[in-house]
């Protein structure tokens, strides 16, 4: 059950900040790590821990590279953190550029989109340019996604 408790905290990166980390760390025992993940959630809006789990499971699934469990991946990050985009715009195979990803969320900031292009071949999605305020900015972000 230790285990468990582990990976739903491990699992919470994205939420903790990190004086929570270092708490977290500090615990011995299943029941201190039961009852600090009992507030860690219980501080937060009713119902956060129910969608930002069902968001780590689909980044899982749905952004595991190369043994690299999907919530660890930038793109598994932003999707725990923000949601599912309203749209993504694919780039996986133009001439001329590596495989890129556009991701646009409407609802956030008045509309943000984040980048993420696969700097190495056979490689994960990097996020490289965000309009997100709190998030990685660079507006000469093509650079890497050019070949040559």
């Amino acid at each position: 059950e230790e285990v468990e408790l582990d990976r739903d905290f491990k699992w919470s990166k994205w939420e903790a900040n990190e004086n929570e980390k270092d708490q977290y760390e500090s615990l011995k025992g299943v029941e201190a790590k039961r009852r600090f993940l009992h507030e860690f959630w219980s501080k937060r809006a009713d119902g956060l821990r129910d969608t930002y789990m069902k968001r780590v499971a689909a980044a899982n699934t749905q952004f595991n590279v190369l043994g690299q469990e999907g919530y660890k991946t930038d793109r598994g990050r932003v999707h725990i953190m923000y949601g599912p985009p309203d749209d993504i715009e694919r780039h996986p195979n133009e001439s001329g550029t590596r495989p890129y990803e556009v991701w646009s969320f409407n609802q956030i900031q008045g509309g943000v989109i984040f980048v993420f292009v696969m700097r190495q071949q056979g490689g994960d999605y990097e996020l490289v340019h965000s309009t997100h305020r709190n998030e990685l900015h660079d507006s000469n972000w093509q650079r890497y996604a050019q070949t040559n």
